[in-house]
Parts: structure tokens; sequence; C-alpha cells
């Protein structure tokens, strides 16, 4: 079962590090604040990527992180997550959606941000 999210519009600015890291399209890694701008933002480990300056990317890391290296040539970068409104939810990696933590295996869970599968994608996936 999915769960409530929102949309959050983020601004990056340009010339200095964004401070995240990305898995297809899941936040993995934020830095400190030395090391980049999103720890300073409130940016957190498990938010998805939806939108580069107004545009929709897919849940692919090579085509945000091209998207947002040519955004950030024009000035700031503005990020549109997708994050969970309830403690203890993850993004499935194949349906795309935030799921409760019980919807995954536990070993699941333990593959990090952009990783996850829950399980009804899996017993799908195991179909085929």
């Amino acid at each position: 079962m999915a769960l409530d999210t929102t949309i959050l519009l983020v601004e990056f600015l340009p010339g200095a590090k964004l401070g995240m890291s990305i898995e297809k399209n899941a936040v993995s890694a934020v830095a400190d604040a030395a090391g980049g701008q999103a720890a300073a933002l409130g940016v957190k480990v498990g938010w998805l990527i939806r939108r580069v300056n107004g545009v929709d990317v897919p849940a692919d890391r090579t085509a945000i992180i091209k998207a947002t290296a040519a955004s950030m040539k024009a000035g700031p970068v503005k990020i549109t997550f997708q994050i969970q409104l309830e403690d203890n939810t993850y993004a499935c990696v194949s349906c795309d959606k935030f799921v409760h933590a019980d919807e995954f295996d536990g070993d699941q869970l333990e593959l990090g941000p952009g990783k996850h599968m829950c399980r009804g994608c899996a017993e799908f996936a195991d179909m085929f």
C-alpha cells in the first residue's frame, strides 16, 4: 500500500557542490555542511528526485546528473523531491512508491536507498 507523500522544491546555488549522492533517483547519502549544500538545505537520505528546474527526470542517476550539470551553468538549480510523510517508510525501486518497512524483506532494507524492492515487486519479478 502506497503511503502519503509530498513534494518539496529545494534550490541549490551554482558554483558549489550539491553535497549528496544518488542511486537511481534516490538520495543515498548527504555530506556534512562542509561537503556541500544539501545538509544545510535539509535534504534527507531516501528522498526521491522527480524534477530538475521544473523538468521531469527519469529514475536514472546519469540523466539526473546531466540535467543538474546543465542547469548549474545557467544559475540556481531547483530540484523537486518527493518525500515521505510517515516514519519507517522507504521507496521501492521497482514500483517507485513509498511503502511501510514491513512491506520489505529484511535484507532489502540493508541494500540502501535506490536499491530497495518491496515484497510485492520482488514476488512479481520472480514470476519471470
